[in-house]
């Protein structure tokens, strides 16, 4: 059966910032509130919140890319990569950390620090797990965190926050037609056909073909604020300078 990039079904991504501010958790921005549930074996519904107004000062936020629907959080890779968008730069932002852990959310599996990059764009960060960490059919829960000085709206001095960016993510068996899906760009087996787009374009910046494929992606997601950032450029994907796994 002949399949097409084109003819993708529906991804929504659900973003959601954590702010905790001097030891306090402030209530996080949900960007998506509804996160469908797969009904065979679905992970732990997502808080709902109330959209608040940006506190880090940005007017474009830093974004998770990951779909809403919970059959397609997967992954068919022992080493998941995950994207973000990130909309700072290294006079703001140092050091982020990529934390796993259990489906309960009670045993750390694995913990990253890595460089942030010195402009804005999508970042990929892969998290260096030994082979069999992740066992097949199982729901692990991914973070992203770091911390950022910025002067929040209606303030006068200069905060540190610390932005927590998430999300869930299943590994199946890596077979032959998931391979296919991922190579076809298909959003089926999302982190990785998201992930080798991602290089792909970053290897070939000025491939229209490739743009044309990111932008249907992300006009895909439903997300005028992915949308809107659709042409920033892929960055290098991030560098690991400490493992914990």
């Amino acid at each position: 059966m002949k399949r097409s990039f084109l003819s993708l079904a529906l991804v929504v991504p659900l973003t959601l910032v954590d702010v905790v501010d001097n030891g306090r958790q402030t209530s996080p921005i949900d960007f998506n509130k509804d996160l469908q549930q797969d009904t065979e074996n679905p992970p732990p519904p997502e808080p709902t919140h109330p959209t608040e107004r940006d506190p880090l000062c940005m007017d474009t936020p830093p974004m998770a890319v990951r779909p809403i629907e919970s059959d397609r959080l997967l992954t068919i890779s022992q080493q998941p990569t995950f994207l973000i968008y990130f909309p700072y730069t290294s006079e703001a932002i140092g050091y982020g950390t990529l934390k796993i852990q259990d489906r309960t959310q009670s045993d750390t599996i694995y913990q990253s620090q890595f460089q942030l990059p010195e402009t804005p764009g999508f970042l990929s960060v892969t998290a260096n797990l030994p082979t069999g960490t992740l066992q097949q059919g199982e729901y692990y829960r991914w973070f992203v965190q770091f911390d950022v000085e910025c002067i929040p709206t209606g303030e006068l001095e200069v905060e540190t926050k610390t932005v927590t960016l998430l999300g869930w993510v299943r590994r199946l068996e890596a077979t032959s037609d998931r391979r296919f899906s991922i190579e076809a760009g298909e959003p089926d087996i999302w982190y990785g056909s998201l992930a080798r787009l991602a290089e792909l374009r970053r290897n070939n910046p000025n491939n229209i073909t490739l743009q044309e494929q990111w932008d249907t992606l992300l006009q895909l997601t439903n997300s005028d604020k992915l949308e809107a950032v659709a042409g920033e450029p892929i960055l290098d994907p991030a560098t690991i300078v400490e493992d914990n796994d």
